[in-house]
């Protein structure tokens, strides 16, 4: 079993802005049929807009319904471990005692220890965009 990320443009009558996507993650296993391989959905976990990815509300609301989700799937503590690390590289996982900050750095410079998928995010201020950096307390 492995995590497959799907993604499907929003319609505009909810409010969406055009081609905004929306990012699901599913569960999803590999089965021969008639000698080729075809992978079958296991589970539907969550999904997140792409413009929430940063957004620590969106982001524990995501991780409720994973967890939850994954708690109703019969796997070994490592597989549930590797998927979650799957769904790590693209959603965060709020951290418990505090909530993320965004703190602007108009230089845009990064430090190597950052998570690639996480380093930072394009930000309007004034016309100009300016990177923001994301730091953990």
């Amino acid at each position: 079993m492995f995590v497959r990320w799907k993604n499907r443009t929003l319609a505009k009558r909810h409010g969406a802005v055009p081609a905004e996507r929306s990012l699901y993650a599913v569960v999803v296993k590999n089965q021969r049929i008639e000698g080729r391989t075809k992978q079958k959905v296991v589970k539907y976990l969550a999904h997140i807009s792409e413009r929430c990815l940063m957004d620590p509300q969106h982001q524990t609301n995501f991780w409720q319904r994973a967890d939850q989700a994954l708690s109703e799937i019969e796997m070994t503590p490592e597989q549930r471990m590797e998927i979650e690390e799957k769904l790590l590289a693209v959603v965060a996982r709020p951290s418990q005692s505090a909530p993320s900050t965004i703190v602007f750095d108009p230089t845009g410079s990064t430090t190597a220890s950052e998570s690639p998928a996480r380093r930072y995010r394009t930000k309007s201020l004034d016309r100009a965009i300016v990177p923001a950096m994301i730091v953990e307390p």
